[in-house]
């Protein structure tokens, strides 16, 4: 750096902006007439070095020469409007799975013309990897898969419709313990989607953080929101996104709506289609209110329509 510049840097930090820059240029040379032509050159080195010369700043700036950053790829899941008409099998939990109202959803979809099914997220509980105390009498994670793909299987044979399963918190259990050990997960054969066989079931594997973007309508899991439980999920969940969509994981129905400053939004939050009472809790339903439920999305690119059913518990 020159002396001449550093001398005007130094002038402009100690005014910084208390005066204009002709008034500070004249300042500068008068108390300078001996290393400056005149006040017209100390005024353009001032423009120059606060970038009021538009791109000749460019042809005069330091070079910080700062580090390349790293790259997060994010993408969304875009559905196919293949699947226009949606059932969603919110929280099933296997092998603490409800079989009866599993049935209940399924039937809903079947008469309602459904095209597609959606799991929104934690198909399996995972719980004997879970990080939690868990109870070593409960199935084993081999046991849980096998429940699962027996289910699947079934399902496939009634009702061969496509297959999109939504990765939750639950699921990631098993990717923290491929991360844990990385050796595993240069394996295939331990991925998620080659343990589910997907590929065989024709399943199509949406990943934990993916928001899912059905025209104008998204679907989560939940669990991508941190402390997004409270009283009403839906209110929190609509103001975290400021967008018309739908969600599980809180085992709670609910659904708020807004206005964005153009047009109404709408959130939901689904019940779930596994036990209401888990070992963990056993007293959940006396001390905070779990819904059985499912859903049904309807839409195309402008236009949705959500369901949110409640299943009745007998």
């Amino acid at each position: 750096m020159t002396k001449n510049r550093s001398q005007i840097l130094e002038y402009i930090n100690k005014y910084n902006g208390t005066i204009s820059k002709r008034a500070l240029a004249t300042l500068i040379y008068n108390e300078n007439k001996d290393i400056y032509k005149d006040v017209e050159q100390i005024r353009c080195m001032i423009r120059t070095y606060t970038g009021s010369r538009g791109k000749i700043i460019s042809n005069n700036s330091v070079e910080w020469n700062i580090p390349k950053g790293e790259v997060q790829n994010y993408s969304d899941f875009v559905m196919p409007l293949s699947a226009s008409n949606l059932l969603i099998l919110p929280d099933m939990h296997f092998p603490f799975h409800n079989e009866k109202h599993i049935h209940k959803a399924l039937e809903a979809g079947y008469k309602q013309g459904c095209n597609a099914i959606l799991m929104s997220g934690d198909q399996l509980d995972c719980h004997q990897i879970s990080d939690y105390d868990k109870n070593r009498d409960f199935k084993d994670m081999f046991q849980e898969v096998l429940i699962f793909l027996e289910f699947i299987e079934n399902l496939k044979k009634s009702w061969d419709i496509p297959i999109y399963f939504k990765v939750g918190n639950h699921e990631v259990r098993w990717e923290r313990i491929l991360q844990r050990n990385p050796q595993l997960s240069m394996f295939d054969e331990f991925q998620l989607s080659a343990i589910l066989k997907m590929g065989q079931y024709g399943m199509t594997e949406i990943k934990s953080k993916q928001e899912i973007r059905c025209g104008e309508f998204s679907l989560f899991h939940g669990h991508e929101f941190l402390g997004s439980g409270c009283d009403i999920p839906a209110k929190t969940m609509l103001m975290k996104t400021f967008r018309s969509g739908a969600c599980g994981h809180f085992h709670r129905i609910s659904q708020y709506k807004a206005h964005n400053g153009t047009k109404d939004i709408e959130f939901y939050s689904m019940g779930t289609l596994g036990e209401l009472r888990p070992d963990f809790m056993p007293h959940q339903r006396a001390t905070q209110t779990w819904d059985n439920g499912f859903g049904i999305l309807q839409w195309d690119k402008k236009h949705f329509e959500f369901q949110n059913i409640k299943l009745k518990n007998k």
